[in-house]
């Protein structure tokens, strides 16, 4: 092959191998290239290096450095820094929190592990992140460490965060369940985060400026809050008692145990009515 020839022939390889790392990069949304696309691909090109000879090295160049300049740059995955501000220990964790919304629009966090990514992509099962406020990295914190240069990155400075596992059902068996079983078939673990906002931090600059009263309308904002979610927490009882009740009206009104013991109740306030009438006379 002629120079010119070699040339084009890495430049296709090259540009090829970046729509690749692109491609993976947006599906897998990790930030570092350890996911097992990734992973298996550069362990195969070691493989074969290792098993020819030196000069046949050549062509593995452009496809290794075009899809890791397609991974790192042409689909580089966006993601938020959460500073977790924990004031009973007097420490605070940064983590950066890879986000991303599924078909139904709601808020999921893609963990950088290979169980959960596989989960997502095979399972459907996606990590839900629920938070009391937009999740926006509104702070710029710059660092500046010994021997290192200065950097910022913007965060977000969170009081709380819970994360919950449930199991989900996704496909059920057509046995039927033993006594005190639940229904069999096939479980999966689904992680639900809940995600306060430090508040003070989401007060604008300038409001905090111009209105000394700023930080109290932001505690009485969530007080609000607070007061909204019990009330809504009891109508939500309310209303799933009451649908118990249609149910059992709906699809036991006719059994006859419901209604002889109808019948005995009318029978009984027949009596009462007529026994108040005569003593009324």
């Amino acid at each position: 092959m002629t120079t010119l020839e070699i040339l084009l022939v890495s430049i296709a390889l090259m540009f090829i191998a970046a729509v690749v790392g692109a491609k993976v990069q947006r599906t897998v949304k990790f930030i570092y290239p350890c996911d097992p696309a990734t992973v298996a691909l550069f362990s195969l090109c070691a493989a074969l290096m290792y098993l020819q000879q030196p000069l046949a090295w050549f062509w593995y160049l452009p496809v290794l450095s075009g899809y890791a300049l397609g991974f790192f740059i042409v689909g580089r995955t966006s993601y938020i820094m959460l500073r977790y501000l924990q004031s009973q220990s007097r420490c605070s964790e940064a983590r950066p929190w890879v986000l991303y919304h599924d078909r139904q629009g709601h808020v999921c966090v893609q963990e950088q592990s290979w169980r959960q990514l596989l989960k997502r992509l095979f399972c459907g099962v996606h990590h839900y992140v629920f938070c009391d406020c937009e999740l926006t990295a509104n702070w710029q914190e710059s660092t500046h460490h010994p021997f290192l240069p200065k950097f910022r990155m913007p965060v977000m400075y969170i009081e709380y965060l819970q994360t919950d596992e449930e199991e989900i059902c996704l496909r059920q068996s057509k046995k039927l369940p033993r006594k005190d079983e639940r229904p069999r078939g096939w479980y999966v673990k689904q992680r639900i985060s809940y995600i306060k906002a430090a508040h003070g931090s989401q007060v604008p600059l300038t409001e905090l400026i111009m209105d000394v009263q700023a930080l109290q309308k932001a505690n009485n904002r969530v007080a609000e809050l607070e007061k909204e979610i019990y009330w809504l927490q009891k109508e939500a009882t309310t209303v799933t008692t009451s649908l118990i009740g249609m149910f059992i009206k709906d699809n036991y009104a006719k059994s006859p145990l419901v209604l002889a013991m109808a019948s005995r109740l009318s029978r009984l306030n027949g009596k009462e009515e007529k026994t108040t009438k005569e003593v009324s006379e």
